[in-house]
């Protein structure tokens, strides 16, 4: 096997990949949804979903300082329906694109990291006193930068109306490398769509109950946008990963994340990796069990877990800490996560993992997740690069399931579960046909 030196990976890979899922997943069918912030406190998620409407986007940042006050409500009630949560960030065009990105991300993963994947649109439809152009290079960052997040951990879009894409931003041809959401408020079969986009992925189409022809939002007040999905519910629980009935981690088609348990008789959740400006959100007692998401060592004799609490947050808890022990690994050789104590380095790791395919973008193919290991020997070695840029050998027992992002040469670029985290590993073995199958 050989290794690759990693620098930047180009957009296209990204779209392309997109692309690729979103034929697969889109077809005749359509989905009811709604979209939600502040303005609806009070949605019944258990009637919505009982009646036909499994999923909703909800408002969650503005600018680069303001986060909706329902965001975390709303998902915690659509999650624990069993339906599929999705967020929007109100794009302000005299901000920048990659700070207001960050600000988003960290949002999202707040309260939505356990996720195997969150979609997040820009809203698009103010001008905010700036020219087109650099209203256009602030939302390109800011899609280029939510759609960078960690092994597809986060997948951009955009939303707006006809009218105002036109005047806001225009005609520009990367609009249709993300997922596209037009407001169009019409009775017709189809919406009109913005100059430059080819196609939608979800159509608001009126408000309930200001338009005639809204259908009822089943157990809600009056007043709730209605939005369309271009496709069945199951395409859309496969683009967004969301399979389960309230509880992903116990879904059997979302990989388990590592669990650890509580050895101290009581353990503070922070906001932060530190006693000194980490505030305690909760409290663990002993004997508890919790599944962790992240881990840090940046300080010396301190290891922190990011750990997913009982209300669906993500907090900090010492594993280590100045030579005695507060949790340990609930099983024996269990693989903690990838180190990292800031949604930066999960934002920037695909980046850094297939950048090297900046090359020939030419050679690059999207292959579809339907191969896994069978090798007599029972597993293969492949090369891994893990949050922190390193390098090492991991064997995949025999029965795993790879997802080829991309190929290059004969370097194969391959989403894979380890240690319940998804990572990016490299096959670049010439005779890695050898070693799988196809499903």
């Amino acid at each position: 096997m050989v290794s690759t030196t990693l620098t930047h990976a180009p957009v296209d890979v990204f779209s392309r990949a997109r692309r690729a899922l979103r034929a697969r997943v889109a077809g005749g069918e359509r989905t009811r949804l709604i979209d939600v912030s502040r303005w609806q406190p009070d949605i019944d998620y258990t009637a919505l979903i009982a009646g036909g409407i499994p999923g909703a986007v909800i408002k969650l940042t503005e600018g680069a300082e303001i986060i909706d006050s329902m965001a975390a409500t709303h998902f915690r009630g659509i999650r624990a329906a069993g339906g599929v949560a999705m967020f929007y960030h109100f794009f302000r065009s005299n901000l920048d694109g990659a700070a207001q990105a960050q600000f988003c991300l960290n949002a999202a993963f707040e309260i939505a990291g356990y996720l195997p994947r969150v979609l997040i649109f820009a809203d698009v439809e103010t001008a905010d006193s700036e020219d087109t152009a650099t209203r256009r290079a602030r939302l390109l960052d800011f899609l280029t930068t939510v759609d960078g997040a960690r092994d597809g951990w986060a997948w951009a879009g955009v939303y707006s109306s006809p009218m105002l894409w036109a005047r806001l931003i225009g005609d520009v041809p990367w609009v249709n490398d993300y997922l596209r959401w037009v407001a169009h408020y019409t009775a017709a079969a189809l919406p009109t769509l913005p100059v430059g986009w080819t196609g939608w992925e979800f159509w608001q189409y009126g408000i309930w109950n200001d338009h005639a022809w809204v259908d009822p939002i089943p157990g809600q007040q009056p007043r709730i946008d209605a939005d369309w999905y271009n496709g069945s519910e199951q395409g859309l629980r496969t683009l967004t990963l969301q399979f389960s009935d309230g509880d992903d981690m116990d879904d059997p088609t979302i990989p388990q994340l590592p669990q650890a348990v509580v050895t101290a008789d009581v353990l503070n959740v922070r906001t932060r990796p530190s006693t000194a400006d980490g505030a305690v959100i909760a409290k663990l007692a002993g004997g508890d069990q919790v599944r962790v998401v992240r881990i840090d060592q940046t300080t010396p004799g301190q290891k922190w877990l990011a750990v997913l609490t009982d209300d669906n947050r993500i907090g900090w808890a010492a594993m280590e800490y100045d030579g005695a022990e507060y949790m340990q690994w609930l099983e024996d050789g269990v693989q903690p996560p990838p180190a990292g104590n800031d949604l930066e380095a999960r934002v920037n790791m695909l980046e850094q993992q297939i950048a090297a395919l900046q090359g020939d973008v030419s050679g690059l193919s999207y292959i579809t997740p339907t191969h896994r290991v069978n090798r007599r020997t029972g597993s293969m070695k492949i090369k891994g690069r893990g949050y922190q840029g390193g390098e090492s050998f991991i064997d995949l027992a025999d029965g795993t399931e790879l997802e080829f992002v991309v190929s290059q040469a004969d370097s194969k670029f391959v989403r894979v579960m380890i240690g319940g985290y998804p990572q990016i590993v490299i096959i670049s073995d010439d005779n890695w046909t050898d070693y799988v199958e196809q499903i």
